[in-house]
């Protein structure tokens, strides 16, 4: 076979590939192997295989939501998928080759390498890959990992009904599910993941197999919370929601008040039940410009009403002005898409502590004198949240979290800054994780640390699949050594939480 067009460039550079990005000073240095694989896939699937010259594979490098990942990588090449029998076979090829690789769903990852890839693997696009089907009987729906919440809730808002998602809209359905997810539905549902249906995946041999609760359930649970290690999930069958009006909205107050408003969210924590449709989360911001935090609090009435008693914890506490109306779930996902906007850089770690309200004000102050000195950049900020994990949610446990059916109520708090200087890549990590150390320390030191990490605001230094416990990494192994004995799909995801090593 001759060779054309941009393949004649790579095939001539396959000792030591030295490129310049167009775009940036950094030199970009492709092995000859991973240089190889690009050629073979682009002779096996032309339309699937983005090379670096072309303008997909740059629309594709400026699609993601954090700056690490849109500007610090590079791959080889994306591919780009149309369908997934056609990804199976490219698997199948990246992995007999041994190429390391990563998977973008939305892109919507602030960890470094979690949806992207330097130069010496090959970076897999799922957005192709996004249909949307309802069943007949409107009862599921079958939705493509490349997907955006957004764009599902939107349709089926059409039908009136919804489904178990993230709360904000620009996320991609496959890697919100493979973490855990946290949605608006915790308390009724539990987990967004527990409302998998059914996965559709590609083992590492390159087959796809159908995951559910009769056919392959250990890799169904697996699924669940487990991450991207076990294969590449290209479809989802999530069950329907059939109500599509809510009451909420964002109340502001001054961060005076956040004694109080501690106190609620830990209260809101045990007071949630399964059929609370009430749910919200706290929030405190650290903005260079203001004198003091900006503060808040965000909810979501399932009922649409607005006589809520869990809604009057909130309420009663005097506050600065509401946004509080009746919306659905695109609503509210494009809200906080808004609040939450894409191109900064960006880290950002996750703790689980016991629900009281001592203990949320220590970790407050503890935040508060961590972050005093830190010198922010203009347009950067420091958020610390505080979401409610009640009984009701953590009683669902056919999934890989690790929770017992007999779990106190938690909080997840959630630590993020963002910035736009590479030069401060490492002092604001560095400072990220001073701020983890010290609030764990002083959970550690009244008994309130719960060991759980929610994977999807995990920091790299965190390991959230060991904090499942033993049964869980235990049953997550043999998953894994059934499915993908020689651990590849782990070994060749840089980017991926790993299970611990024994």
């Amino acid at each position: 076979m001759q060779l054309q067009g941009p393949l004649i460039c790579l095939v001539e550079l396959l000792a030591l590939l030295k490129l310049v990005s167009a775009n940036c000073d950094t030199q970009v240095y492709i092995s000859a192997d991973r240089a190889a694989s690009c050629v073979g896939l682009h002779e096996q699937a032309s339309d699937h295989v983005l090379l670096q010259d072309s303008e997909a594979y740059r629309h594709i490098s400026d699609s993601y939501w954090s700056a690490q990942q849109e500007v610090d990588y590079q791959p080889t090449c994306y591919l780009r998928p149309r369908s997934p029998q056609r990804l199976a076979e490219m698997v199948r090829r990246i992995v007999n080759e041994r190429v390391p690789f990563a998977i973008k769903s939305g892109g919507h990852s602030f960890r470094h390498g979690a949806s992207n890839i330097n130069e010496s693997g090959i970076a897999i696009d799922m957005s192709l890959i996004n249909q949307i089907i309802v069943s007949q009987d409107e009862r599921s729906v079958t939705v493509g990992v490349g997907a955006k919440w957004q764009d599902v809730y939107r349709l089926l808002e059409k039908r009136d009904l919804t489904v178990a998602g993230a709360r904000a809209g620009g996320v991609g359905v496959g890697g919100f599910l493979l973490g855990g997810g946290v949605s608006w539905y915790a308390n009724e549902i539990g987990w967004a993941c527990d409302m998998v249906e059914e996965f559709h995946v590609i083992l590492a041999v390159g087959k796809i197999v159908t995951a559910n609760a009769t056919t392959h359930k250990d890799l169904f649970r697996a699924l669940k919370g487990g991450g991207s290690i076990f294969g590449l999930v290209v479809r989802v069958r999530l069950t329907t929601i059939g109500r599509t009006e809510y009451l909420g909205g964002l109340i502001n107050y001054n961060s005076s008040h956040h004694s109080a408003l501690l106190t609620n969210i830990a209260d809101l924590s045990h007071r949630m039940s399964k059929t609370s449709l009430f749910n919200g989360y706290l929030m405190f911001t650290v903005l260079p410009d203001l004198p003091q935090l900006y503060c808040a609090v965000y909810f979501i009435d399932l009922t649409g009403s607005d006589s809520s008693p869990l809604l009057q914890l909130f309420a009663e506490v005097p506050y600065n002005w509401g946004n509080v109306h009746p919306l659905n779930m695109s609503d509210t996902a494009l809200d906080l898409d808004k609040s939450n906007p894409r191109g900064f850089r960006q880290t950002k770690f996750a703790l689980t502590l016991h629900a009281d309200a001592a203990l949320l004000k220590t970790t407050f102050d503890t935040f508060s004198s961590s972050t005093s000195s830190i010198k922010l950049e203009e347009g950067g900020y420091i958020g610390l949240s505080y979401t409610p994990f009640s009984a009701a949610q953590l009683s669902h446990t056919e999934n890989s979290l690790g929770f017992s059916d007999r779990e106190i109520p938690l909080i997840l708090i959630s630590v993020e800054i963002k910035w736009s200087s590479r030069s401060q890549d490492a002092y604001f990590e560095r400072s990220a994780r001073e701020i983890h150390d010290a609030m764990s320390e002083v959970a550690r030191a009244m008994d309130m640390l719960h060991p759980f990490v929610y994977m999807n605001y995990a920091a790299e230094f965190q390991d959230p699949l060991g904090s499942y416990g033993k049964v869980a990494v235990e049953r997550l192994r043999a998953v894994q050594d059934r499915y993908d004995h020689e651990h590849l799909f782990s070994d060749l995801q840089p980017g991926a939480f790993k299970l611990p090593k024994l």
